[in-house]
């Protein structure tokens, strides 16, 4: 029927057994056949509210592993992954400091492997912003982000910390603001109208909201692939 599930399944799936060795062997043939899209239309079909995604799927080499078209995080395959998702939320694991910006950029979730508030400034260079849904920033603001260098990016942090609006107290036009840059950023299927009649009849954020989420194992829980 229509009824939406509020759970996921993990696809490929971690066998309950064995050590880490034997898991990953196991569930390799599955990742083997399992493309990001053919893995995408499998939500899909099972009304999921999101899809949970290892990061072996976006990063070299192992994302050109799956049999078919494979997505990444920059250029064509970046393209690809956001036409294949239509605006899809997406939830990728674990995600290190290095990837995170690009993983943002995306407009997928991270699941952090490092939620130390003191790092302020990621390896591969660039400000963390690690509120992007609960304190979110409009294309200007965006662009300030973008703007901020080394030296003076503590300083655009607080400016813009000050400056933002939590999601929650936002008015029904900022909401508007935001989520009609964000669908156009990203190519969300979903209409604006459709995101805020979702939070008005469910009391929560859409899930297409690009989210930072703390990840209590530290990337030493299992994983399902590589």
């Amino acid at each position: 029927g229509n009824v939406q599930r509020n759970w996921s399944t993990l696809l490929p799936l971690v066998r309950p057994f064995a050590g880490r060795t034997t898991q990953r062997i196991l569930a390799f043939p599955e990742y083997l056949t399992t493309s990001f899209s053919r893995m995408l239309r499998k939500h899909r079909t099972n009304r999921s509210p999101m899809m949970p995604c290892a990061v072996e799927y976006l990063t070299a080499p192992a994302n050109v592993i799956p049999i078919g078209r494979s997505v990444g995080l920059h250029g064509r395959k970046l393209s690809r992954l956001t036409s294949i998702r239509k605006g899809f939320p997406v939830y990728v694991w674990p995600v290190s400091p290095s990837i995170e910006r690009a993983v943002l950029n995306a407009g997928l979730s991270a699941l952090t492997d490092d939620s130390n508030p003191e790092m302020t400034w990621l390896p591969g260079g660039g400000p963390r912003w690690t509120q992007p849904a609960t304190l979110p920033l409009d294309a200007e603001q965006s662009k300030q982000l973008e703007r901020a260098t080394k030296e003076n990016h503590r300083n655009v942090l607080d400016v813009l910390k000050n400056e933002a609006i939590p999601w929650m107290e936002c008015d029904v036009s900022r909401k508007r603001e935001l989520l009609s840059f964000w669908r156009n950023k990203w190519q969300w299927s979903q209409t604006v109208d459709d995101l805020l009649s979702f939070e008005e009849n469910n009391g929560s954020m859409p899930w297409e909201l690009v989210r930072m989420v703390g990840h209590r194992g530290a990337g030493k829980s299992k994983r399902p692939v590589l």
